[in-house]
Parts: structure tokens; sequence; C-alpha cells
């Protein structure tokens, strides 16, 4: 039989470790918390970020474009940069949630990033184009060389149109697609607080609309007969 002194004994060491088991589980559920808050507080984030993005109509005013333009880019950038401290993170106390916020900040990233492509090629294109119907209605006042730069503006702009498309069909194809990983985060964070698909469907409907003024243009200009 144990002795009194070793039955104190045993009793101090088992207090000591039921002690040291509670505090193990009360720092895992405040680490669980806390990550938790983390990386819900980097959806929200993006959730606003996407929003106000989406919101913004182009400007004809070229300095308020080029704003624009860098706002975007600057959001997508936040949202990438937060991304990567995810991604670093050991999610393994929140898998779940880590997972589906992964595939949602890169939807929203990928989303920005686009947006941003496509206010930009898409302000250039609408400039070049302005600026070569300008150049071939002044063409009795200028010299021979009016043709050589006809052709050149029309090159650049066509570069620049391709670019425009790319960045509008991919734009176009991620808005379709947000809804899905919408719903995989909204199961674990308040969902009220992420665009829904009507701003997503909505900016998907002027990005397409947008392509297709652009493509009449684009397509009017390329039916005109070469000016030798």
């Amino acid at each position: 039989m144990l002795t009194r002194k070793q039955k104190i004994t045993a009793m101090a060491i088992a207090g000591t470790l039921l002690v040291s088991i509670a505090g193990y589980w009360l720092y895992r559920d405040h680490q669980k918390t806390k990550l938790r808050n983390t990386v819900t507080a980097w959806v929200v984030d993006a959730g606003t970020r996407l929003r106000a993005s989406l919101g913004t109509e182009p400007s004809a005013n070229a300095a308020a474009e080029e704003d624009a333009i860098r706002l975007l880019d600057e959001r997508a950038a936040a949202v990438a940069k937060n991304l990567a401290a995810l991604r670093a993170l050991d999610g393994s106390l929140q898998q779940p949630l880590v997972d589906a916020a992964d595939f949602y900040l890169l939807s929203v990233n990928e989303i920005l990033r686009q947006h941003a492509a496509s206010r930009r090629h898409g302000y250039f294109t609408s400039v070049g184009l302005r600026e070569l119907w300008e150049h071939m209605q002044s063409r009795y006042s200028q010299g021979l060389d009016w043709t050589t730069e006809a052709l050149r503006r029309k090159e650049l702009l066509e570069k620049e149109y391709f670019q425009y498309r790319i960045a509008a069909d991919a734009l176009a194809r991620l808005l379709a697609g947000y809804p899905e990983d919408r719903a995989r985060i909204a199961l674990l964070v308040d969902a009220s607080k992420l665009p829904n698909e009507r701003v997503t469907g909505a900016a998907r409907v002027n990005s397409l609309a947008t392509a297709k003024q652009l493509s009449t243009e684009m397509e009017r200009l390329r039916k005109l007969p070469r000016q030798h």
C-alpha cells in the first residue's frame, strides 16, 4: 500500500497533470479562435474591396480613370498579400475555414486583377480609337507620312484591344464562377458581409456590354477602306 506521503505526492502529480491538460486545451481554443478571427477578417476585407471595386463606373476624365485603375491594382495587391499570409499559416486548427478562405481570396484577387487589366486596356483602347479617328479625319492637312502614321496607330490599337479582350473574357468567366466560391465560404462566415451574385452579376453584364461596344467600334474601323 501507498504511504500517506506517497498518496499526497500522487495526488499532487495528478493535479498538476490536470492543470497542464486544461491549460493546453485553453491555449488551443485561444489559438483556434485567434486563427478564425484573423482568417475571417481577411475574407471580409476581400469582400469589401471587391464590392467597392465593382461599384465604380469608368470615367471619361483621364486623371480620374488612371486613379481608379491604380486603386484597383492596390486592392488586388492587398488581397494577394493576405492570401500569401494565409498560405503561410498553420491552418490545421481551422482547416475547413482556411481552405475555403484560400479559394475565396484567390477568386477575389483574380477578379480584381482582371478588372484592373480590362479597365486599363479598355481605357487605352478607347483613347486609341478616338485619336485614330481624329488622325484619319485630318488626312488632307497632313503630309506624305499620313498613311504610315495611321498604320502605326492602328497596329498599336489592335495590340491594346487584344490585351483588353483577354482581360475582359477572363473577368467575365471569373465573375460567373464567383457565386460558387462565395457559397463555399458562406457556410463558415457571415455571408451578409460578402458581395453576392447580384453584385457580381451586374458587374458581368456591364463588362460584357462594354466589350460589345468596343468590339462594334473596332469592327467599324476595320471595315473602312484603306487610304493611299
